[in-house]
Parts: structure tokens; sequence; C-alpha cells
């Protein structure tokens, strides 16, 4: 999502989102089994988190997504384990918001 500010962290992740193509399409050419995909977590909840946040600044971070909750840790690892599981197993060079709704692309 393109924002006034923050342009370095735009343009490192869109070189991720580059990168994981550019892995995937190597690993998926040499035919190897190797795929690669990118996690793009929104807010999330960590102990870290909660201990340098205010709960104003958690609100107005509540209010962007279009859920009832923040993330947690478990939201995201929940989507690792499903990336490498064999459900996930045609999957690959694939960008993965897990941020509650916040961002629709």
């Amino acid at each position: 999502m393109g924002e006034r500010t923050k342009v370095a962290y735009q343009a490192a992740r869109s070189g991720l989102v580059g990168l994981t193509r550019h892995t995937a399409s190597l690993a998926g050419k040499g035919k190897q089994g190797v795929r690669c995909n990118l996690l793009s977590p929104g807010v999330t909840l960590t102990a870290s988190s909660l201990a340098t946040t205010t709960e104003e600044w958690r609100g107005e971070a509540l209010a962007s997504v279009r859920f009832p909750r923040l993330g947690k840790p478990e939201d995201m690892a929940a989507m690792v384990a499903f990336l490498f599981s064999d459900d996930a197993a045609f999957i690959n060079g694939q960008s993965f918001l897990v941020d509650g709704g916040a961002h629709f692309s």
C-alpha cells in the first residue's frame, strides 16, 4: 500500500516480493521441489509490542483492521505451518498478507 511516509519500508517490502518470486522461479525451474513464499504480517501483539505501545495506539491500529482484534503470534505461526504443510504443496512465489484485513489488494 503506498503511503506518503515510510518510503524505505515500502522499497524494502517491494524488494522482498521480487526476491520471493525470483527464488521461487529459480527453484521451480530446477524442479528441486523448493518453494518460497512471503508472509507479510500486520500489527501483531507480541510481548515486546505490548510493552512498547500504548492502549491508545493499539486502539488506533485496531480501527484500521477489518477484524475484531489485532494479530497474535499464533496467527502468524498458523500461516507458516500451513505453508510448510502438504496442503500448500502447490503454492509457490506468493506473498500473503496476514493482517486481519487491514490492507486489501
